[in-house]
């Protein structure tokens, strides 16, 4: 049952990717990547569609190994907020990452409508501190978002 829902949130990251390709042409697509620390404070943000794509083909999601649960004892790093302006509309859509480390080794717990969590590859857990320790000038993201809304 778990391996289904891998396989689907896998082909539902696939289509949104080949979205994103397509789409990347014109690279008009609102979206915000927001990167808070354990205590969530906001330490980086960007609208930047390149770097936020870049993002998600290092996440490696192809290579996450399901598990049950975050092993206990594992430390809470980050989280990161995706906010995406849904096509022809008004609305936004919100995921979030956690990611989590124990001895050595990298988690993410994913929380959308459910919440699945994965043991992902080195290289993808290196990459993800680097990109959150990327400090960045933040913005409110309410002033983002109804930018976005003028922008229609």
């Amino acid at each position: 049952m778990k391996k289904g829902i891998w396989l689907l949130l896998f082909a539902s990251m696939v289509v949104f990717l080949i979205g994103c390709l397509i789409k990347g042409l014109e690279n008009d697509k609102n979206q915000l990547l927001e990167v808070t620390d354990s205590n969530d404070n906001v330490l980086s943000q960007t609208t930047d569609n390149d770097i936020i794509e870049k993002l998600v083909k290092k996440e490696k999601i192809e290579q996450w190994m399901d598990i049950e649960k975050i092993p206990d004892g594992s430390q809470k790093l980050y989280t990161f907020h995706s906010y995406e302006q849904i096509e022809n509309s008004n609305e936004i859509s919100y995921g979030k990452e956690v990611l989590y480390k124990k001895a050595g080794n990298y988690y993410i717990e994913s929380v959308d409508n459910n919440i699945d969590c994965a043991k992902i590859p080195h290289v993808a857990g290196n990459y993800l501190m680097e990109f959150a320790q990327h400090k960045s000038q933040i913005t409110n993201k309410e002033d983002i978002f109804s930018k976005w809304q003028k922008e229609d």
